[in-house]
Formats: C-alpha cells, sequence, structure tokens
C-alpha cells in the first residue's frame, strides 16, 4: 500500500513538473531586433491611455514609436521593420522623417539615425531626461536638429556628429517643440520671444510676443 502510495505521488509530481516546463517556455520573452516581425509588433501594443509617436515618410509609409519599440508600415499596411531601441532605451517624442526618407528617434538616452530599411545607421548620447521640451526636426540636407536642456538647439551630421549649438539669448527658455520651414529655417518659440534659425546655426531674427510689442505694431 505505501509503495502504491509513493508511486502516486511521484507520477503527480512529475506531471506538475512537465506543466510548469511548459507554461515557462509559452511565457518566454519575443525576440527583439532580427526576430518575426508580428512578434515585436504585439510586444509593442500601447495600454490605454499610453502615448504613441508617429511620422510619416515620403514614400507615405508610417513610422510608430512605443515605448522601446519602433515600426514602420507600409501604404498597404504591410509592416516594412521593426526594431529595439537598443540599452533600455524608449521612445521619448514624435519620430522625423528626411527627405531621403531616413528616420530620427529621440529617446531619453540618445539620438538615433534610423536607414530607410530599418537599420540603425548611428546614435549619439543624449541624457536630456529633464528637458521639458524634447523636440528634433530634419533640414533639407537629410539631417537632424535637436533640442539640448530647456534653452538650446544642437545640429548633428549625416555621420552622427555635433556640428553647431544654438542658445537662446538673454537666458531665455524653449516652451515648444521647434518647427522647420521649407528653406531650412528653424522657428523656436521662447517664453516671451520667437526665433528663427538658419540652417547653419545663426539668428537670422527674434521677435517679441509681449502684449505690450503685439500693441505697438
Amino acid at each position: 500500500m505505501q509503495s502504491r502510495r509513493f508511486s502516486n505521488v511521484a507520477i503527480f509530481a512529475l506531471g506538475l513538473a512537465v506543466q510548469l516546463s511548459c507554461n515557462q517556455k509559452s511565457e518566454a520573452p519575443a525576440a527583439t531586433t532580427g526576430a518575426a516581425p508580428h512578434a515585436i509588433t504585439t510586444a509593442a501594443a500601447p495600454a490605454p491611455g499610453e502615448a504613441t509617436f508617429m511620422c510619416t515618410l515620403p514614400s507615405s509609409a508610417v513610422v510608430v514609436g512605443v515605448r522601446d519599440r519602433v515600426l514602420s508600415f507600409g501604404p498597404g499596411g504591410d509592416e516594412l521593420w521593426a526594431i529595439k531601441l537598443p540599452d533600455g532605451d524608449t521612445v521619448a517624442s514624435a519620430p522625423a522623417a528626411a527627405l531621403n526618407s531616413s528616420v530620427y528617434i529621440r529617446g531619453i538616452k540618445a539620438i538615433y539615425s534610423i536607414s530607410p530599411d530599418g537599420k540603425i545607421l548611428w546614435q549619439a548620447k543624449d541624457d536630456d531626461a529633464a528637458s521639458h521640451v524634447k523636440g528634433l526636426v530634419t533640414l533639407g540636407d537629410s539631417t537632424v536638429a535637436v533640442t539640448h536642456g530647456d534653452d538650446s538647439l544642437v545640429s548633428y551630421s549625416e555621420l552622427g556628429q555635433p556640428r553647431w549649438p544654438f542658445k537662446l539669448p538673454d537666458g531665455d527658455k524653449i516652451i515648444a517643440p521647434p518647427i522647420v520651414a521649407p528653406n531650412s529655417a528653424i522657428y523656436l518659440r521662447g517664453t516671451s520671444t520667437m526665433y528663427a534659425v538658419d540652417p547653419h546655426g545663426l539668428l537670422t531674427w527674434e521677435k517679441e510676443l509681449t502684449d505690450k510689442a503685439i500693441a505697438t505694431k
């Protein structure tokens, strides 16, 4: 009797071990870069209320950033590519598309340049977590300029090297993401002043936006 009871217990324990092993296999994390596109897409599904960042490419494809993932879909809905940002980084602002169809992503830790086929071309460290405005704009030569801190704009070359910085004068602060014109002029909004910066980082003009300044026009 005792031998049969021990045998039943052993069989039950063996069955429980197999069940636990199967559960562990079914809950294994999905592979990231280089894995099946659908596995990455599913992992990147946003939670209710979670920020999703998007931009469109000259080809009419769309690029979507959710948490630590960046994906691109063609005009017909086919998934073109999907990547995971390295080093545990997460997307911090809307991506920006250049004229050559490369995409720039701003993470919490770095700036990334991504090729049209979904490969990271370069990354530049930019630990700017305290900044309230995390803007980036692409210029006519397909390079990028990003805000840094609360008072500066930094341009990067096609190889990811800083080209020039522009700092708002008189201790002013950037309060909105920058925008770029067709001639690559960059417009920055300070607390009470509007600034126009040329593609070489030089101030073109500045105008006050106070009620008093507007009333005198």
